[in-house]
C-alpha cells in the first residue's frame, strides 16, 4: 500500500507510480524505496534508476508507542524492561540499516545504479501534502494532534542543533572522502 502523502501528492504521477512498484519494474521506470540494502534485495537496480531521499523516510527508525495509563500501571522493573527494550531496537536499527545501506550502496553503484537526488519540487509536494494531512488529522484526532504538536515541535528543535554540528561534520568529512 502506498504513503498516504502518495495518495494525495500534488505530484500525480507520482501516486500513481507508488501504487505498483513491480510494475514499475517491468516498465523500467524511476523508483525510490527505504534505501540502498533494501533496494538490492528487491533487484530496482535491475530496471530503475536510483534517486534520494525517500520522502517518508529520512532513516530508518523504531517507533513504540504505549499509553502513558498502560506505562505507570507497569511494576518499575517491567517498565525499566520495556523502555530498555525499545532502546535497544531503535539503535541496533539504526546501526544495521546504516552498516548495510552503506555496503549496499558500494554495491549498488558497480552494477550500475545511478544517483541523482530527487527534484526539490517532488520533496516539496510531498512535504507539502504531509502537512495538509497531519493538519486534516489533528483537527478530527486530539490525541493526535497532542502527539504531533510534541513531535513536530522537537524536530524544530533537533533540525536547529543538527544544522550545526551532525550535518556540518558529516558533509565535511564527505567532502574530504570524495
Amino acid at each position: 500500500m502506498k504513503p498516504p502523502v502518495c495518495r494525495v501528492a500534488a505530484a500525480p504521477n507520482l501516486a500513481k507510480e507508488a501504487d505498483d512498484p513491480l510494475r514499475l519494474r517491468r516498465e523500467g521506470k524511476r523508483l525510490e524505496r527505504v534505501g540502498p540494502y533494501d533496494d538490492e534485495k528487491l533487484g530496482f537496480v535491475k530496471v530503475a534508476k536510483y534517486y534520494y531521499p525517500g520522502f517518508w523516510e529520512g532513516c530508518a527508525a523504531i517507533h513504540g508507542i504505549v499509553s502513558d495509563k498502560a506505562l505507570t500501571s507497569l511494576p518499575p522493573s517491567y517498565r525499566a524492561a520495556l523502555e530498555a527494550a525499545c532502546e535497544e531496537a531503535h539503535a541496533y536499527t539504526i546501526s544495521r540499516y546504516d552498516a548495510f545501506n552503506a555496503q549496499g550502496l558500494k554495491r549498488l553503484i558497480a552494477a550500475g545504479a545511478v544517483l541523482k537526488a530527487c527534484p526539490r519540487w517532488v520533496m516539496e509536494a510531498g512535504y507539502k501534502t504531509a502537512q495538509e494531512i497531519y493538519a486534516t488529522t489533528s483537527a478530527k484526532n486530539a490525541e493526535f494532534k497532542k502527539i504531533s504538536d510534541h513531535y513536530f515541535g522537537a524536530q524544530r528543535d533537533l533540525a536547529a542543533w543538527f544544522r550545526v554540528t551532525g550535518n556540518t561534520f558529516d558533509d565535511f568529512i564527505a567532502g574530504l572522502r570524495r
